[in-house]
């Protein structure tokens, strides 16, 4: 961390030097310093009150895409379940939109439902998740319903009873089994967290709650994901910590965790990341990433917003969040990002197209090529802050110095020739010649772009 309590004198640096975020590649080559993919296309799939929120791809280059739909409500208002397949260049091949009134379960009988979330499946399906109406006050029961790539349904099944429960999260299992999560649907009554699975017939396999891995009462479970060998992981907050546990194919408890950092996880080849909630008002988040027995391999400050879904590429690792897309590598550090406001999920096919669901649009981009550039900033190189972090003093200014550094290694100070922004300027401003003025205690971004690159830096103001 470079303290800034006093004035520098801008200078070219050759020590320690910041995060890059993006820099360019060349045709067909992967840069592990990449530029920010280009958007090739946007395209609406409704009205603006329908709203993508999961994205597979399936068989003959078809994207399966589920979502809710808030502009073909049914008569009783209720938000319908939004169904589509779109090929590759963002046409839509086939869409339905569902209600699930009147499915008859295998353990209830027909009732209206309130769909909360739709997930596409590996078998060209859906998995739809909500709770059904009761007559009782307060008791809403929570179902799971795999329907096929038609949208008829396969199975549907109450997975709660008694109170007003919601399902969480629902994951896939390679087999087509189904994890879910259910925790009390926004009423603070001390009942444990549950995890279940569902197998691909729709049978209930096992359901576990958090007294089963040793956590005593009320738990805010956020989700649950599978690893690849077949594992379960369970997240849940409690009083600004998070509480994980690890359950076998099976059901039975691995291992449990409290780590002091509330938020989400997922499972990743090596490990575990855990992405934090951001506080109100701010878009400042961690992530931590553990090695398969819960251990701390390391821990990064972004300026994301909430994190959404977390894939794993060659590159590391592609975010989804509210400001939009990020790619992180297997260490933390930042390659790119993409401003799209929030994005619900995304998926990479290939080495460089990613489709991206933001609001109620099907995004595609794809890596960006530099090729013919006249601009230094525009070929593979990096661009970085003489610092990854800086710390200051409220009222104070500094100067920083931003560095390029061309194929062959030699630096060039492009500090006034660098454009800046500040993800926070009511905490710190800076000009265009790179100096920060600190106005309130806070931690904010500061971003330089030069030519095709962008570098950011968190800044401390205290």
């Amino acid at each position: 961390m470079v303290n800034m309590k006093t004035k520098a004198k801008k200078g070219l640096l050759y020590g320690f030097m910041g995060l890059v975020v993006a820099a360019s590649s060349l045709p067909g080559q992967v840069s592990a310093d990449s530029a920010s993919p280009e958007i090739v296309w946007q395209k609406g799939a409704g009205d603006e009150q329908l709203q993508l929120t999961g994205i597979l791809e399936s068989s003959n280059h078809q994207l399966s895409i589920g979502g809710l739909n808030g502009d073909s409500m049914n008569s009783e208002g209720r938000l319908l379940g939004y169904l589509s397949r779109w090929d590759d260049q963002g046409n839509s091949t086939w869409s339905s939109n569902i209600t699930l009134d009147n499915q008859a379960d295998i353990d209830d009988a027909p009732k209206p439902v309130i769909i909360s979330d739709v997930s596409p499946t590996k078998d060209g399906g859906y998995v739809l998740s909500g709770t059904y109406v009761d007559m009782i006050p307060k008791y809403y029961p929570a179902f799971i319903t795999k329907v096929d790539q038609n949208g008829k349904v396969l199975w549907a099944k109450t997975v709660s009873g008694g109170s007003w429960v919601r399902v969480n999260s629902v994951a896939e299992s390679d087999d087509g089994s189904i994890v879910y999560t259910l925790s009390p649907g926004g009423i603070n009554v001390p009942i444990p967290a549950k995890v279940g699975k569902i197998n691909a017939s729709g049978q209930t396999e096992w359901i576990k709650s958090s007294e089963d891995s040793g956590f005593s009462g009320f738990l805010d479970v956020t989700n649950a994901d599978v690893t690849p060998e077949g594992d379960v992981i369970v997240s849940a907050n409690i009083e600004g910590a998070v509480k994980l546990w690890k359950l076998s194919p099976s059901g039975e408890t691995l291992w449990n965790k409290t780590l002091q950092l509330p938020g989400h996880v997922k499972a990743v080849n090596d490990g575990y990341l855990v992405t934090s909630t951001p506080d109100s008002g701010s878009t400042q988040i961690q992530i931590l990433k553990l090695d398969k027995t819960g251990n701390k391999l390391w821990k990064n400050s972004y300026d994301f917003g909430e994190v959404n879904q977390v894939n794993e590429d060659k590159d590391g690792y592609l975010l989804a969040a509210d400001r939009g897309l990020f790619q992180i590598d297997a260490s933390g550090k930042l390659i790119w990002s993409k401003e799209l406001g929030k994005v619900a999920e995304a998926i990479q096919i290939g080495d460089k197209d990613i489709y991206a669901l933001a609001g109620n649009k099907l995004v595609k981009l794809t890596a960006a090529s530099s090729a013919g550039s006249d601009n230094p900033g525009d070929q593979v190189s990096s661009l970085k802050f003489d610092s990854e972090e800086y710390s200051i003093s409220r009222g104070d200014t500094f100067d920083t110095v931003v560095t390029w550094y061309d194929q062959n290694g030699q630096a060039v100070n492009v500090s006034s020739s660098a454009t800046y922004s500040s993800s926070r300027p009511d905490v710190l401003t800076i000009d265009a010649q790179g100096n920060i003025t600190a106005l309130s205690r806070g931690t904010a971004v500061i971003t330089a772009k030069y030519g095709n690159q962008t570098v950011s830096a968190l800044v401390s103001v205290y």
